[in-house]
């Protein structure tokens, strides 16, 4: 079948590829996941950090935390036809790289405050291998409330050179959801909207 054959020729590149051996985080690292105000404030200046806006542009530009760089949510998705799922590793490499992360880098997202758009990155540095990865929470909205350093002046980052581990566990493909379905250790979690959820706000005829 060819799905086999893909994702056997898939998981023998990352067999062979020297690519680094992922071990499990360290507790200090796993407090790190979800970071506040006051921890991102005392680390600003911590030279292998990285501030990620995962916001529009445009809310980048009008304003933001001083000395984040932007990066769109919108930027790791994949183009036409399947603009809704994930971009190729070849482009998720390029655009990592251009905001100056790579593996030793410590890499703190955030959004607005609803942590939809910063969980999808977080996902997506998750799934490549990158995990010294956290969200502030709350979002930029508060901490623009607060009058905590916000600048409306664009960062450049010095490009860095960001190699994709793929970790397949983190990606669930159509055919191991269908597994997942009749499997009873297995949850399925419908993280949409309560409307979406109920049919009220969706284009599918299937509404979950």
């Amino acid at each position: 079948c060819v799905l086999v054959t893909f994702l056997g020729s898939l998981f023998a590149f990352f067999a062979i590829a020297e690519l680094p051996v992922l071990g499990p985080l360290s507790a200090a690292e796993m407090e790190r996941r979800l970071v506040d105000h006051e921890w991102l404030l005392e680390h600003l200046d911590d030279p292998d950090l990285v501030i990620v806006d995962t916001r529009d542009g445009e809310l980048y530009r009008a304003g933001h935390i001083e000395g984040a760089v932007s990066l769109p949510v919108w930027d790791t998705f994949g183009s036409e036809p399947r603009d809704d799922l994930a971009a190729p590793i070849s482009v998720i490499q390029k655009l990592f790289s251009s905001v100056g992360i790579d593996q030793e880098t410590r890499v703190i997202l955030y959004d607005n405050g609803d942590m939809v758009d910063a969980a999808r990155v977080f996902w997506i540095l998750e799934t490549h291998g990158h995990r010294r990865v956290g969200i502030m929470s709350p979002g930029f909205l508060a901490w623009a409330e607060k009058r905590l350093p916000v600048s409306d002046q664009p960062v450049t980052p010095a490009s860095r050179n960001f190699l994709s581990h793929v970790t397949p566990h983190r990606l669930a493909t159509k055919f191991s959801t269908r597994l997942a379905i009749s499997d009873p250790d297995t949850v399925i979690i419908d993280a949409r909207t309560s409307e979406d959820y109920e049919g009220k706000a969706t284009r599918l005829s299937l509404i979950h």
